[in-house]
């Protein structure tokens, strides 16, 4: 079995100069996607040289639809997961799902408030609805990446923070092409009505079956004062797998 060395960092964005700029061990350039029939947005940094290199697609988390709106990522922050990763001879693709970061189409995972318990429970199922249809857009991130004569097909890791975590999930358990997985605090939370948080139910069916799927070597990484995600969210993870 090959191994992935992935240390952990917080991946960050900064508006630098415009694309296919050289940072010392990688260049970095903007690319597009296609996903069905929208374009999505992407950074992608490699190491000099035909390669091939192994790949990591990193996947962001949840944003206020404000957030989403803003400039789309132009270069990687210094010291950053994908810094690290690019200058260790990793191709790196910062992934912009749908609705977020300059990609088209809309996304059903924005952050918010729900207003009441039926908002609530409205707001899960178009939640998980809308990870479904962005897994699909980290597999259409793959099937790009294929295509890309330096990119060592056999070894393509996915991972990501928060909900992009979730997804990274969700398209190891559908997609056999990745051999690596980390999902750093990820899942998804609903507030809780009266001590129930109705999001719990649909995660664990997931966790479930992806765990019955996914074969491959899995990073768990979380904070111990995570204000967001309990550790027992990737702890039930962990006892699926």
């Amino acid at each position: 079995m090959k191994t992935f060395l992935v240390p952990a960092a917080l991946l960050l964005a900064c508006p630098l100069p415009p694309p296919a700029q050289a940072s010392g061990a990688y260049i970095t350039e903007v690319v597009t996607i296609p996903s069905g029939g929208l374009k999505l947005r992407g950074l992608l940094a490699r190491p000099p040289g035909d390669g091939p290199f192994p790949v990591y697609i990193q996947n962001h988390g949840s944003m206020t639809i404000e957030e989403a709106q803003r400039s789309p990522w132009t270069s990687i922050a210094r010291d950053s997961l994908s810094d690290t990763l690019a200058r260790n001879g990793y191709v790196v693709l910062l992934l912009a799902r749908r609705g977020y970061k300059g990609s088209e189409g809309a996304a059903f995972t924005y952050t918010q408030n729900a207003a009441s318990p039926g908002d609530r429970d409205r707001r899960v199922a178009d939640v998980m609805r809308g990870a479904e249809e962005e897994t699909g857009d980290v597999i259409a991130a793959l099937d790009y990446l294929g295509g890309l004569p330096y990119v060592d097909k056999e070894r393509v890791g996915v991972g990501g923070v928060s909900l992009g975590g979730l997804v990274s999930v969700m398209a190891t358990a559908r997609d056999p092409r990745f051999k690596a997985l980390i999902s750093m605090a990820g899942g998804y939370r609903q507030s809780a009505y009266r001590g129930v948080d109705e999001a719990w139910g649909p995660l664990q069916g997931i966790w479930e079956e992806s765990a019955r799927r996914i074969q491959v070597p899995v990073l768990m990484l979380w904070s111990k004062n995570d204000m967001l995600l309990e550790r027992d969210v990737g702890r039930e993870l962990e006892k699926d797998l």
